[in-house]
């Protein structure tokens, strides 16, 4: 009797320990099976990069009857679900330190046993971006080239800088929007790969480097002036065409002359320059017949093996 009377008050006691710690320290009272495919995260991958607010979802063996999931980051527990699909809303802002953290998640059956799955690790990004729109990576550029940068950070922080790189040395650094860089390729036009990358900087004191553009800085014909003006005494000027090949390789450069006039004339109207070689051309108006107005017309000047680089001179004539 007096054992009886024992054991009943030592689960009366067992009961209210439960009911004062509820789920505090619930793995006292529950069973784990050990890590295995009952449950398993499906997203997102291990290793993958996350940033700002994230879904992990799980799926669990239909043999199993899963009353729950609990998710865990870094061990510490964050939400439970209590129905499929599972799955939790994490905001990684928090840890977004550019570091790895876990996720795992545990699944418990009917019978109150524990399901814990195969933990995922994932690099938790700071939302700080900056994003290289001009010129595209893969492309040639040739002349002055606008490199253009888009900035910013996802949760409204200024950004205050952001510095350009050109073959990883620093070139220029932009302290106010819109992000660009005017980028003179003159004196690199070797036909070889160039690399591009901007750093950002925020009002926080944090960076972030954005992705390399490759890009193909092509050699071009430079003339000596980028307008023609006749005066009412000039029938002639001569311009002169560079080829500004600086790289370790024969190059020649090709190029043809049109005219948008017929009083306009050039000798010769084509040739082939070598690297850092020049071209004299002889470019002539004709007035006879025209009407005593200022005229308007243009040289076209198509350059490379398929006269695919075109510059337009414009001409304009006092009569």
């Amino acid at each position: 009797m007096h054992s009886f009377a024992g054991k009943l008050l030592r689960y009366f006691w067992a009961i209210l320990l439960f009911l004062s710690c509820g789920n505090i320290n619930d793995s006292l009272f529950e069973r784990t099976i050990g890590q295995s495919s009952a449950v398993t995260i499906t997203s997102p991958l291990p290793e993958s990069t996350i940033v700002d607010t994230v879904v992990i979802t799980a799926s669990t063996d239909r043999s199993i009857d899963i009353r729950s999931v609990k998710f865990f980051i870094d061990g510490l527990y964050r939400h439970t679900d209590f129905q499929p699909p599972w799955s939790f809303e994490w905001d990684s802002y928090e840890l977004a330190d550019d570091q790895k953290h876990r996720i795992s998640v545990t699944g418990y059956d009917s019978h109150g046993n524990a399901h814990p799955s195969r933990p995922v690790m994932v690099k938790v990004r700071y939302p700080l971006f900056g994003i290289i729109t001009d010129p595209d990576s893969g492309s040639s550029v040739q002349g002055n080239v606008t490199v253009s940068v888009n900035a910013y950070h996802s949760r409204g922080i200024e950004v205050r800088k952001v510095e350009f790189y050109i073959d990883r040395e620093l070139v220029f650094c932009d302290e106010k929007p819109p992000w660009f860089y005017n980028w003179d390729t003159h004196n690199i036009t070797d036909d070889l790969n160039h690399s591009i990358r901007c750093k950002v900087y925020d009002a926080a004191g944090k960076t972030s480097l954005s992705s390399l553009a490759i890009v193909v800085v092509k050699s071009s014909l430079i003339p000596s002036t980028y307008n023609l003006t006749f005066d009412r005494n000039d029938n002639r000027i001569d311009l002169i065409l560079i080829n500004n090949y600086t790289g370790p390789f024969l190059n020649q450069k090709p190029w043809k002359c049109s005219r948008e006039r017929e009083w306009i004339s050039v000798v010769p109207e084509s040739g082939i320059t070598n690297a850092g070689g020049w071209a004299r051309l002889t470019v002539t108006v004709d007035r006879y017949g025209l009407p005593n107005v200022t005229q308007y017309g243009s040289l076209v000047i198509s350059s490379g093996q398929q006269y695919s680089d075109t510059l337009v001179i414009p001409v304009k004539v006092y009569m």
